[in-house]
């Protein structure tokens, strides 16, 4: 998959949302670290949409052979009908169809559940190669469903703020637990570009 994106690392209260059974947060001091993410996948990628993540903790899943650990995905808005039913088929991430209204400086996006989240964001002018990992854990039966992904990027620092947030209603909503009460670190980062490689789901048991 290639594209673009803006991620906003946020401290969340432990106290403030749950976690599905078997995923623990990793937290400090009663804080934990999420991130607010916006992506924008673009050609070549197979499927051309927007994503809208919020990940209000670093989790992990302590398995039979070893511990594990990835971000929970409480919220995901998507605008493709594709990686809507891939998501909740194959990776157990809780996609809701959206609205997603690029500008300038930023992007509002209106989901199915009623949210409403209006995020703008500035990047710094330079970008230099980066390369990364990303794993995220999600609720299974009897376990829970491991993703991972490769990245190459070019990066650079962002200042990003959500001016206006409205929670809907409903069990896809809900997943924004946490976030208000949440305080955002003053910067973030912008990915100019980028090409990843995910790897298949891995079912993982306790």
């Amino acid at each position: 998959m290639h594209g673009r994106g803006v991620f906003v690392p946020h401290w969340v209260p432990a106290r403030s949302f749950e976690l599905p059974d078997g995923l623990e947060p990793v937290s400090v001091a009663g804080r934990c670290q999420g991130l607010l993410g916006y992506v924008v996948y673009e050609e070549p990628s197979a499927l051309r949409y927007h994503e809208l993540i919020w990940m209000p903790s670093l989790v992990r899943f302590r398995g039979k052979q070893r511990t594990h650990r990835g971000y929970f995905v409480a919220v995901m808005y998507v605008d493709d009908e594709t990686t809507l039913r891939a998501g909740r088929e194959i990776w157990g991430l809780p996609k809701t169809l959206a609205r997603f209204q690029e500008g300038p400086r930023g992007v509002t996006v209106e989901a199915e559940d009623g949210s409403r989240v209006e995020l703008r964001y500035r990047m710094a002018p330079v970008a230099a190669k980066v390369g990364g990992r990303l794993a995220t854990l999600q609720h299974a039966a009897g376990g829970a469903t491991l993703f991972r992904a490769k990245m190459r990027s070019r990066a650079t620092g962002c200042i990003a703020k959500v001016t206006h947030f409205q929670q809907g209603s409903g069990a896809a909503a809900a997943g924004w637990a946490g976030f208000e009460g949440s305080r955002a670190l003053p910067l973030g980062v912008g990915i100019r570009r980028f090409e990843s490689h995910m790897a298949a789901p891995v079912a993982l048991e306790r």
